[in-house]
């Protein structure tokens, strides 16, 4: 899997992240955090029996896309989230000594109910396929294309306002695979 971290973490956030919540993370997790801690996983999708889910990013501490941002609307103690897909839904690690480092995909639309999905932070890293951010399309290129497909009248400010965020957003990016 390939990451666009926010940048090194430390030992030392991680424990007093574990301080502020009174937990223990398993050492998998915590390693991720020191290294990565976390970061945008675009184009990452993760295969589910029949499913194919995209993960957006995993959380990182005092980060853009923060863990203790999702922690003041997260009502449970035996997991947290990590990461979200594309629509909103989480992904959780678990936080109990019986369950310790299980991975759950938690759904919103059905109460954020858990269904575990790894073993471990290192399964469910291995269940993420990632592309490489290649050649990101100039907005030139991609009203020919839009006009190419006769779907002229779709270019509008708004649609060029949001080509425009996405080059923006990729341009810069720097991916890396996951190792932990």
């Amino acid at each position: 899997m390939l990451i666009s971290k926010y940048g090194n973490g430390s030992i030392e956030k991680v424990q007093e992240f574990e301080r502020k919540y009174g937990i223990i993370l398993n050492e998998e997790y915590r390693k991720f955090l020191v290294k990565y801690n976390g970061g945008d996983t675009p184009k990452t999708t993760l295969r589910r029996e029949k499913r194919k889910e995209t993960l957006t990013c995993l959380f990182g501490i005092d980060t853009k896309n923060s863990i203790d941002e999702k922690m003041k609307y997260w009502d449970n103690d035996s997991y947290f989230p990590i990461g979200m897909d594309i629509w909103g839904n989480f992904y959780a690690i678990d936080i109990t000594e019986q369950n310790k480092g299980l991975i759950y995909f938690c759904d919103h639309e059905k109460g954020f109910k858990k269904e575990i999905i790894a073993n471990s932070i290192k399964e469910f890293f291995s269940m993420c396929k990632s592309e490489k951010i290649g050649h990101i399309r100039t907005i030139d290129e991609r009203k020919k294309a839009v006009i190419k497909a006769g779907n002229w009248d779709k270019v509008t400010e708004k649609t060029i306002e949001g080509w425009q965020k996405e080059i923006d957003k990729y341009k810069n990016i720097k991916q890396e695979e996951v190792i932990i």
